[in-house]
C-alpha cells in the first residue's frame, strides 16, 4: 500500500512511509522559526522618494496578508471571496488558527483525556510534534494535515519574501488583478499536497483542477513573444 501522504513510497506502518513523519516534524519546526520572523514583514520596506514640499504624508502601508497569518487562534470564518469562489480561495487563516484546529481535532479523536495547550504557535506546534508519530499511524486525515502544514509554510515563506520553492514548475499563474495585470508567478506542484498555491497572489487550486489549469497555461507558454 502506498503512503497516504506522499502517494509514492510503500507504507512502513499502517498509513505512512518512514520518510513522511520526520518530514512533517521538520515542517512544524520550520513554521515556528518562520512565524517568529514574520512580524518584521508586516510593514513593507519603503521605496518612496524624497517628499514634496507641502504634500501630505501618506500613512504607512501594512501588509494585510501577513497580519492575517499572525492573528490569534479563532474559529474560522470564510472571507467573502472564499465564500463566492470556494475552490479558488484567496488569503490564509492565521497560523495559530490552523494549528489550533488540528490540535482540537487530534485531541477529540485520539486523546480525549489530554488537555488543550495554550494556543500559541510554538506551543501548538510542540503539542502536535510530540504526538506526530502516533497520529501518522492512527489519524484518518493525516494527509489533509500534511497538506495544510505545507500550505502554512508556503504562506510564511511568501510573507518573508523567500525565494525558496519546492516541487516542479507547472506554468505561470493565470489570475488577473483588478488592474488587468496578470499575476504570472510560477506555480509549483509536488506530490505531497493536493492543492497548489500561488506564492504571489495566494490563489490556490485543488489537484483535480491541475490538468485544466496546465492546459490553459500551455498556450501562453508556447505562444511566440511579440
Amino acid at each position: 500500500m502506498k503512503c497516504v501522504i506522499c502517494q509514492r513510497r510503500d507504507t512502513d506502518g499502517p498509513q505512512c512511509c518512514r520518510s513522511c513523519p520526520p518530514w512533517l516534524d521538520g515542517l512544524l519546526v520550520e513554521i515556528v522559526e518562520l512565524y517568529a520572523l514574520a512580524p518584521a514583514a508586516v510593514v513593507p520596506s519603503s521605496g518612496a522618494g524624497p517628499k514634496v514640499s507641502g504634500s501630505r504624508e501618506a500613512p504607512v502601508p501594512v501588509r494585510l496578508d501577513v497580519v492575517d497569518l499572525l492573528t490569534c487562534a479563532r474559529q474560522p470564518e470564510a472571507t467573502s471571496p472564499a465564500r463566492e469562489y470556494p475552490d479558488d480561495q484567496y488569503g490564509h487563516l492565521s497560523v495559530a488558527t490552523v494549528l489550533d484546529q488540528w490540535v482540537r481535532d487530534w485531541r477529540d479523536l485520539l486523546w480525549p483525556d489530554h488537555h488543550l495547550p495554550v494556543p500559541t504557535v510554538s506551543t501548538l506546534a510542540g503539542w502536535l510534534r510530540r504526538r506526530l508519530d502516533d497520529a501518522c499511524d492512527r489519524h484518518p486525515a493525516i494527509d489533509e494535515f500534511a497538506q495544510e502544514v505545507r500550505q502554512i509554510r508556503s504562506a510564511l515563506l511568501h510573507a518573508l519574501g523567500s525565494t525558496r520553492r519546492s516541487g516542479e514548475p507547472i506554468g505561470a499563474c493565470p489570475i488577473l488583478f483588478d488592474s488587468g495585470e496578470r499575476c504570472g508567478a510560477t506555480l509549483y506542484a509536488e506530490p505531497y499536497v493536493d492543492r497548489i498555491s500561488c506564492n504571489r497572489c495566494s490563489t490556490s487550486w485543488p489537484r483535480v483542477k491541475w490538468l485544466a489549469l496546465a492546459a490553459g497555461m500551455q498556450d501562453a507558454q508556447t505562444r511566440p513573444e511579440e
